[in-house]
């Protein structure tokens, strides 16, 4: 696999901890901004910052994503992908691609993820939250879906001349914009404890 696709895990959570920070307190983040931009002192740390600091990223940390704990459940139950791809009727193409957090996990099909689940003992409350995480990893890597490349307005003239022309400036989205949200995560996962729990 390249070497560029790989998620760091650190940088994603320190990426996450700054965009959350920053919806809270626009004042202390103009304020934080201010401090760093100016080069004038080294600034000193309270040991007690320095602690929580240090805390929070360690919380941050030890949370899991879907792809983390797919591979901690196949080494904790010694079972190879083939044989789990036998077993969920998953290809292993898509298992590898779940377990390199690259793939959003709401975009498999939910029968499919309950047998992956069952099959690793995997609890629903443990898949939640690290299928949440991965979610977050991967929304801050995506471009914005609202931009389409080489979309045009058909109503622009001399845009039209046939309706091949048409199907030839559709957005390649390959619905993409489907699972790519919260909405379509929270129904997903809605569907899931129901699936786990019947």
């Amino acid at each position: 696999m390249n070497a560029n696709n790989q998620i760091d895990m650190l940088d994603e959570t320190l990426k996450i901890y700054f965009l959350e920070s920053a919806k809270t307190d626009e004042t202390s983040l103009h304020q934080e901004l201010s401090v760093i931009l100016s080069n004038d002192n080294p600034v000193e740390m309270p040991d007690a910052m320095r602690l929580k600091l240090m805390n929070r990223l360690k919380d941050a940390l030890q949370q899991v994503s879907f792809g983390q704990l797919i591979t901690e459940a196949l080494q904790s139950n010694n079972i190879e992908a083939d044989n789990l791809a036998e077993l969920t009727g998953l290809p292993v193409p898509v298992l590898k691609e779940l377990q390199a957090d690259t793939v959003f996990t709401n975009n498999v099909p939910i029968v499919f993820l309950k047998k992956l689940l069952n099959s690793l003992n995997i609890s629903y409350q443990v898949a939640e939250q690290a299928i949440r995480n991965t979610f977050e990893l991967l929304q801050h890597r995506i471009p914005s879906s609202a931009s389409y490349n080489g979309v045009t307005p058909a109503f622009k003239k001399g845009n039209l001349s046939s309706i091949e022309s048409f199907i030839k400036n559709m957005p390649k989205t390959s619905g993409k914009e489907l699972f790519q949200n919260e909405e379509a995560l929270n129904r997903y996962l809605n569907r899931l404890n129901e699936l786990m729990n019947s």
